[in-house]
């Protein structure tokens, strides 16, 4: 009997949160503070399905397969399968890693790895690579008939760069695998001539070609952009009340930098506000906000009322410093962030435990959402490259 990949398929729900707290911990101060991962990753999985924050380069979509078919070509029995195909994903990135490729993850722990490609390749499920036939097993086929041959010399690989042929069957598959997405508009749109155009976008919704995006995925993304606006405010009050909080409990003994730190928050805080879209915020619809995100995800209450609360307050003019100064300690929304963060982490609270408190050194859980668009981004550039390889 032939083994296939069903390990691949074991617990996929928790294996994608892993995935993604993975690829978070990779990125600089991007710790999720305020507990907003589920918003993120619905947004995320809504325009890009099939991403994760871990794999930056295409062409692993196609190693896993490339591994995996030759085993099961082999008829490598099921008792040595995982093991030889460890092996051989280890073996892929060894000469990568030698060939000093960007995108390899695992230079530093080498065959110790943990996280090999296959861990990710359920999340790539959607896009068609992997054919999930009834009763698989029993000589069933396991892989999209198109898949490409591999390189020769394979699994000595000594570049994630797409050939032409590559390049084009993973556009066709995202497209015909994932007609109405956004990802499959992008990738569509792709040409050898216009690689890179995306470039110096910060955000998907910045993308040159948005005019011509359809009105499903415009509404998305307006819902997308506005959250990723008002929420940045809330770690950086949460930032502010902790450089407070520091800087009240040096006094006489001064931590170095902490009032520095209260400054700078306040003029973080102040020059966000100034930046917000008032005029979008003003006639956002809300209650469509929730309906999209929890189209395919469950947004538990906490989350939901936190959100809710951070938004009326914001829109109430409530962190307006013109008006009311710099947040104070007994504000709403000093007080709306400061529970939030003890209901996340209990006794681990930075407000609570004062060791936690002394390890902070700022710009905790600070940074945009961007929703996967800078993975996105690099894989629109790859793509293009790959279609003018024949050129």
């Amino acid at each position: 009997m032939t083994f296939t990949l069903a390990w691949i398929d074991q617990d996929q729900e928790a294996r994608d949160r892993a995935h993604e707290l993975l690829g978070l911990f990779n990125q600089p101060g991007s710790r999720d503070e305020m507990g907003l991962g589920t918003i993120r990753d619905a947004f995320s999985n809504l325009l890009f399905p099939g991403t994760n924050t871990a794999q930056t380069r295409l062409r692993f979509w196609l190693i896993v397969p490339w591994v995996y078919r030759a085993l099961e070509r082999e008829g490598m029995p099921r008792r040595d399968f995982w093991q030889l195909g460890r092996e051989r994903e280890l073996d892929v990135l060894e000469h990568l890693w030698e060939a000093s490729e960007d995108g390899v993850y695992g230079r530093r722990s080498r065959r110790r790895l943990k996280g090999i490609p296959s861990w990710y390749f359920g999340l790539g499920d959607a896009w068609g690579l992997r054919v999930r036939a009834a009763g698989s097993g029993n000589g069933a086929r396991t892989w999209h008939a198109g898949l490409p041959a591999p390189p020769r010399g394979f699994p000595k690989l000594d570049t994630l760069s797409l050939t032409a042929t590559e390049a084009e069957y993973l556009q066709d598959r995202v497209a015909q695998s994932l007609p109405q997405s956004l990802l499959a508009h992008l990738f569509r749109q792709v040409r050898a001539e216009n690689a890179g155009e995306a470039d110096g976008c910060g955000f998907v919704w910045e993308h040159p070609g948005y005019a011509g995006f359809a009105p499903e995925h415009k509404a998305q993304l307006e819902h997308a952009r506005l959250f990723s606006e008002v929420i940045y405010g809330a770690p950086v009050l949460y930032n502010l009340l902790l450089a407070r909080r520091v800087h009240a409990g040096t006094r006489g003994r001064e931590r170095a930098g902490s009032e520095d730190k209260v400054a700078d928050y306040e003029g973080q805080l102040a020059k966000w506000l100034r930046g917000l879209d008032h005029s979008a915020l003003a006639g956002w619809s809300v209650g469509d906000f929730w309906a999209t995100v929890t189209r395919s995800t469950r947004i538990n209450h906490g989350t939901r009322a936190f959100v809710s609360e951070w938004i009326a307050l914001v829109r109430a003019g409530e962190l307006d410093a013109r008006v009311h100064g710099a947040p104070a300690g007994a504000s709403a929304a000093a007080k709306l962030v400061r529970r939030r963060e003890k209901a996340l982490k209990g006794v681990r609270s930075r407000f609570r435990n004062e060791k936690m408190l002394a390890e902070w050194r700022g710009g905790a859980g600070i940074y945009r959402l961007s929703y996967r668009w800078t993975v996105v981004r690099g894989f629109l550039r790859e793509l293009g490259e790959g279609l003018a390889a024949s050129a």
